[in-house]
């Protein structure tokens, strides 16, 4: 079987038979898997869809209840033109926080955190498909 790479030379990688865009997202994941074993995390799901406003369709790469708090995660490795305008939509709908992480060196770090809005907009949220 072949490796297939995308634009950015990210190897697709499958994990709980779930197809993640990059090998960094696929290891978020079993991490996430060993949160939740520890009682840190209440529950994930991968890849959920929302809308920011009337015409953009979004899908972070996780969204992560805690036992205190739920925020949504996006992995990236580099920073486009196109998430730097979606993260300018989420600073105006996105339902809660939204953490940009980033795998450096075989550690994880907080690249940004874009703050939950003072309060809701109405018609947006995760999509159920």
């Amino acid at each position: 079987m072949k490796k297939k790479h995308n634009k950015y030379r990210n190897v697709r990688t499958e994990y709980r038979g779930i197809t993640f865009a990059s090998k960094a997202e696929a290891q978020y994941a079993e991490m996430l898997d060993l949160l939740t074993a520890n009682g840190e995390v209440a529950w994930w799901m991968p890849q959920p869809r929302l809308r920011l406003g009337a015409d953009t369709i979004y899908q972070p790469d996780f969204f992560v209840v805690e036992p205190t708090c739920a925020y949504f995660v996006d992995v990236k490795g580099a920073e486009t033109a196109v998430f730097r305008m979606k993260k300018n939509l989420w600073k105006k709908y996105g339902p809660c926080e939204l953490r940009v992480v980033s795998l450096k060196n075989g550690r994880w770090s907080s690249v940004s955190v874009i703050p939950e809005r003072a309060k809701p907009v109405s018609g947006c949220g995760v999509l159920l498909d």
